[in-house]
C-alpha cells in the first residue's frame, strides 16, 4: 500500500503540467520547431512563471503544491494564462515562430477553459488537460504517428491523482475529455497549425 501511495507520488509529480510543458520544450528544441533563445523563453514564460505564484505560496505554507483547493485556484489559474498569453505574443511578433506562439496560445486556452469549469462546476484535473492536450495538439500538428502511443501513459497519471484523492473519477475523465475535445475543436477552426518535420 505504501508502495503504492510512493509510485502515485512520483507519477503525479513527473506529469505535472509545468513539467510536461517543459519535457515538450525540449522536444521542440531537439527537433528543431525551436532555436536556443526560443527555448529559454518558453522555459521561462510557458513553464516557470504561469505556476511560480503557486511555488512561492507553497514555500510560504500557504497552499499545497497542486491548489488541492478548488477554490484557491481560480487565482492562480487566471495568473497562469498573463506568461502564457505573453508567449503567445513573443512568438508571433518579436521571434517569428508561429509554431510555437499557436502552441502557447493552446496553453492559454486550455486554462481559461480550466478555470471557466473549476468556477461554475466543478475542480478540473489540471494534470489530466495538461497532458492530453498537449499531446494531442502534437499528434494533430506534426502528424507523427508514434506520439499516439503517448496516449497509453493516460491511464497512470489518473490513476496517480485518484490514488492521492487530489481528484474523483469524474473529474479525471472530464479533464480528459475537456483537453482532447478542445484541441479537437481548435484544430478545427484552423488553429493548429501542421508542420512537417
Amino acid at each position: 500500500m505504501l508502495h503504492d501511495f510512493k509510485a502515485a507520488k512520483l507519477i503525479s509529480a513527473m506529469a505535472s503540467s509545468p513539467l510536461i510543458c517543459l519535457y515538450i520544450s525540449i522536444f521542440f528544441l531537439i527537433v528543431r520547431l525551436v532555436n536556443t533563445v526560443g527555448f529559454i523563453v518558453l522555459a521561462f514564460l510557458l513553464v516557470l512563471s504561469p505556476v511560480l505564484p503557486v511555488i512561492l505560496n507553497t514555500l510560504r505554507g500557504r497552499v499545497d503544491i497542486y491548489v488541492s483547493s478548488r477554490l484557491e485556484r481560480t487565482r492562480y489559474l487566471t495568473f497562469a494564462t498573463l506568461p502564457q498569453a505573453l508567449t503567445s505574443a513573443l512568438f508571433f511578433t518579436a521571434l517569428h515562430n508561429a509554431y510555437i506562439a499557436y502552441f502557447a496560445l493552446h496553453y492559454v486556452i486550455q486554462t481559461i477553459v480550466v478555470l471557466i469549469v473549476n468556477v461554475l462546476y466543478t475542480k478540473v484535473s489540471v494534470h489530466m488537460v495538461g497532458y492530453v492536450a498537449p499531446i494531442t495538439f502534437l499528434i494533430l500538428s506534426l502528424r507523427i504517428k508514434w506520439i499516439l502511443t503517448l496516449y497509453l501513459l493516460t491511464p497512470a497519471i489518473a490513476w496517480s491523482r485518484y490514488k492521492l484523492k487530489a481528484h474523483t473519477l469524474e473529474q479525471l475523465v472530464l479533464g480528459i475529455i475537456l483537453g482532447i475535445l478542445l484541441e479537437v475543436i481548435l484544430y478545427l477552426l484552423g488553429l493548429t497549425p501542421v508542420v512537417k518535420l
